[in-house]
C-alpha cells in the first residue's frame, strides 16, 4: 500500500473519470486533489506540491499539452512528474506529449493494474530524484566548506611563504653586507702582508665568497619557489651569452686546470626570450660544475641544436659523473650525498631547474655510458 503522504492531482473535464480514478487511488492511500480544466489545474499545481499529476489531454479551452507546457515553465512545477491520460494512441500524439514534458502516458480506457504500476513507478522515481538532489546539495555544501578551508589554508601558506621570503631576504642582506666588506678588507690586507702568507688570505676570501654565494642562491631559490622573483625577459642571443660565460670560466680556472670547450652549434636562430642575469647564472653554474668535477684536463663538449620547438644546450664533461643516489635527487636543495653537496653543487642545480622552469623549459641530467655526466637545457624558441 502507498504511504498517505504522496499527493496526486487528477485533471479531467469529465466528473465520472475523476470519481473512478480518485476512488482507485484513494484505496492506495494517496492524497487526491481534483481539477476539471486546465486553468484550475495550473492554480492547484502552483499552490500545492504534488508528487504526481495525472493529466487528461483532450479538454475544452486549454488542452493537456498546453497545461503541461505551462507547468514546465514554472520553477515550482517544472520537475513534477506528469502522466498523460489519453484516448489517443497514435505515435504523433504520444511523441508530442513527451516533447511538452510528460514523463509517461496511459491510454483510455486504462488497465487498473497498469495505471497503478505507472503511478507507483513515477512516484518512486521522484522520491529517488529528491533524495539524490538532497545528497547533491549536501555534497555541494561539504565541497564549499572544504574549498573555503583550502582557500584559507592556501592564503595562510602564501602569507608564510612571503614571510619566509622576506626573512631570507633580510638574512641574505645582513650576510652579504659584512661579507662584501670582509672580502674588500682581505684584498687590502693581502697587499700589505708578506707573499708567504697570502695563501691564507686567498683561502679566507674563497670561504667568504662561498658563503656569499650560498646566501644569494638560498634567497633566489625561495623567491622562485614562491613566485616573488620578477622575470625580466628580453631578446637575448643565447650563443653569444654562452660564449661570454665560457670566457669567465676560462679566467676562473686559469692556472688551476686546463679547460677546453668543444662546441657544436646547429640552430636556425639563437635569439630567445630570456632573463639574461638568471640564464647567465644557470650557464655559469653548469659549466663551472662541469669543469670542477672533470679531470685536470677538463674537456667539455657543448652541443647546441633545435628539437620540437626548443633550443637544446647539451653540456657533457669527462668527470666522475653522478652516483645513482645523487641522480635520484639531483635537483633537491639539501641531501646527504657527500659528493652532491660539495660547494653548493645541489643548490646550483636546484636554482638552475627553477630558473629554466620559469622560462617554460626543462633540464635533465644523466651519466655517460663511459665516463662523465651530461646536462641538457631545453629552452623554448621564440618562433
Amino acid at each position: 500500500m502507498a504511504k498517505s503522504f504522496y499527493k496526486l492531482l487528477i485533471v479531467d473535464d469529465e466528473p465520472e473519470n475523476l470519481v473512478v480514478l480518485g476512488n482507485l487511488l484513494l484505496k492506495q492511500n494517496y492524497k487526491i486533489t481534483y481539477a476539471q480544466n486546465g486553468h484550475e489545474a495550473i492554480l492547484q499545481a502552483s499552490d500545492n506540491e504534488f508528487d504526481l499529476i495525472l493529466l487528461d489531454i483532450i479538454m475544452p479551452d486549454m488542452d493537456g499539452y498546453e497545461v503541461c507546457r505551462i507547468l514546465r515553465k514554472n520553477k515550482k512545477t517544472s520537475k513534477t512528474p506528469v502522466i498523460f491520460l489519453t484516448s489517443k494512441n497514435d505515435t504523433e500524439s504520444i511523441i508530442k506529449g513527451f516533447e511538452e514534458g510528460a514523463q509517461d502516458y496511459v491510454t483510455k480506457p486504462f488497465n487498473t493494474s497498469e495505471l497503478l504500476a505507472r503511478v507507483a513507478t513515477h512516484i518512486e522515481l521522484k522520491k529517488s530524484r529528491n533524495e539524490l538532489e538532497i545528497l547533491n546539495n549536501q555534497l555541494e555544501e561539504i565541497i564549499q566548506e572544504r574549498t573555503a578551508e583550502l582557500v584559507k589554508a592556501n592564503k595562510k601558506i602564501k602569507t608564510l611563504d612571503k614571510a619566509k621570503s622576506a626573512f631570507l631576504g633580510l638574512i641574505s642582506h645582513e650576510i652579504r653586507t659584512p661579507l662584501n666588506g670582509m672580502i674588500g678588507f682581505l684584498d687590502l690586507l693581502k697587499k700589505e702582508i708578506e707573499d708567504g702568507n697570502s695563501e691564507l688570505i686567498d683561502l679566507t676570501i674563497e670561504s667568504a665568497e662561498r658563503l656569499l654565494n650560498f646566501s644569494e642562491l638560498s634567497l633566489l631559490i625561495t623567491q622562485l619557489n614562491v613566485d616573488t622573483y620578477k622575470i625580466q625577459n628580453e631578446n637575448i642571443d643565447f650563443v653569444q651569452l654562452l660564449n661570454g660565460v665560457k670566457e669567465k670560466i676560462y679566467i676562473k680556472w686559469m692556472g688551476e686546470k686546463h679547460v677546453e670547450f668543444i662546441q657544436s652549434t646547429q640552430i636556425k636562430s639563437s635569439i630567445l626570450k630570456l632573463d639574461q642575469l638568471l640564464m647567465e647564472k644557470v650557464l655559469y653554474s653548469l659549466l663551472d660544475n662541469a669543469v670542477k668535477f672533470s679531470t685536470k684536463e677538463a674537456r667539455i663538449n657543448l652541443n647546441v641544436y633545435d628539437i620540437d620547438g626548443y633550443l637544446v644546450c647539451e653540456i657533457i664533461d669527462n668527470g666522475c659523473g653522478f652516483s645513482d643516489e645523487a641522480l635520484s635527487y639531483a635537483f633537491e636543495p639539501f641531501t646527504g650525498e657527500k659528493q652532491h653537496d660539495i660547494e653548493g653543487f645541489g643548490l646550483n642545480l636546484t636554482a638552475a631547474k627553477l630558473i629554466v622552469q620559469a622560462h617554460e623549459g626543462r633540464i635533465d641530467i644523466e651519466n655517460k655510458v663511459s665516463k662523465g655526466a651530461k646536462v641538457r637545457l631545453f629552452l623554448k624558441t621564440t618562433s
